[in-house]
Formats: C-alpha cells, structure tokens, sequence
C-alpha cells in the first residue's frame, strides 16, 4: 500500500505501523470511520487504548498525529497548546568526556554563553549573554542536566534539558531538548539557538 501521509508529527508512517500495526494512512482512515474528528485527545487516546491495545506512548502519538493531520494542532504543540523542540548531534567523544568539557568554562561559553564566569551546579542562577536567565534545576553527572530558562522579557518561562546518549566507545549524541514554550514564534527561535550551538561545539572539537 502507498503512504500518502509520510509523516505526522515528526514519525514516519514505516515507524506508526512498525509499532502499531497501521500506516498514517490506515489510521486517519480508522479514526475518521469512528468519528475520532469530533473527540478530544484524551477520548481519542482512550479508543485506542480500549479497541487497538496500544501502549500509552503510542495512544499519543497516534492522537496527536491525528489531530496535526486535522489541523487542530501543529507540530511539536501539545495538548496544553505548550510547544516544544529536540535538536541533537553526534560528538567526537564518548560520553564521559563530553559532559566534561560540557560543563567546563570553555564547553559553557560554546553552548549556554553566560554571561561572566558561571559554574554549573545544582541551584545556580545563571544570566545569559543575551538577557535570558534562569536556574540549574537537577543535574545527573554524566548524563542530564535541567534548567529552568526565562526570556530577556521575564513573562516566559520554559525548561531546558541537556542529555547525553552514549553511542560508541568514541562517540556519543547530545540532545536539547527545550519544552513549555508559549509560541510557535519562540519555539523556531530556540530550534536555531541549540541547533547552532551543537555546531559550536562540535566545530570546537574538529582536530
């Protein structure tokens, strides 16, 4: 059968059906049969929860593709209306020594650019160059780090969360990922900040 719907929300009709049975296609198909178009998220989730079995995770997925391709959301909105955005790059270096030089001076001014001298630690407030400020929430040594982030304007606060994903004994993967946002507008801006700082410090650790 032809996908005439490639991708919903970021997952490609191959990945919706290799977890879930169906194609984007079947499930508009399905949904739109049983008068999904008239339902809430939840009520949708709960459909497919009862009659398709499928797991909590892709009850969402398959709800919020759904409503993406209905036009009632956009993608990386969620149910809230709250926007989010995921931007990843594989590094050079094992996970070890990049959460290293993550948190080191010279990592910090590649990617978080704060403004004057600043350690990362657990409940350190942070400005950066630009205005924006917030706080260090949690850190899990090696592997996460979550910020509480606030624009320059002080009305949006947002969250912030660094992960490294090991991948080889010589590589790993560094994924922002940036969550509650207010707008679309704020969303695309911060898509371009992390994305360029992957670059930063990636270009940083070229031989």
């Amino acid at each position: 059968m032809n996908h005439s719907i490639k991708t919903l929300g970021r997952v490609s009709a191959a990945s919706v059906k290799k977890h879930t049975g169906n194609n984007w296609d079947q499930w508009v198909s399905i949904l739109n049969e049983s008068g999904a178009s008239k339902w809430i998220h939840k009520d949708i989730a709960a459909f497919l929860k009862k009659k398709y079995k499928l797991t909590a995770w892709w009850q969402h997925i398959v709800a919020g593709g759904y409503e993406i391709h209905l036009g009632r959301r956009v993608e990386g909105q969620n149910i809230k209306g709250e926007y989010s955005m995921t931007a990843t790059k594989v590094m050079p270096l094992n996970s070890k020594k990049m959460w290293t030089y993550l948190v080191s001076s010279r990592g910090l001014a590649l990617w978080l650019k704060p403004l004057g001298p600043f350690k990362l630690k657990n409940k350190a407030i942070f400005e950066t160059e630009d205005g924006a400020y917030g706080e260090v929430r949690t850190m899990l040594a090696g592997r996460r780090i979550r910020l509480r982030w606030s624009e320059s304007d002080g009305e949006s606060h947002s969250y912030l969360q660094v992960h490294l994903v090991p991948r080889t004994e010589e590589k790993c993967i560094v994924v922002f990922t940036h969550e509650k946002l207010k707008t679309g507008r704020l969303r695309n801006e911060l898509r371009l900040r992390w994305k360029q700082a992957l670059e930063n410090l990636a270009d940083s650790l070229e031989p």
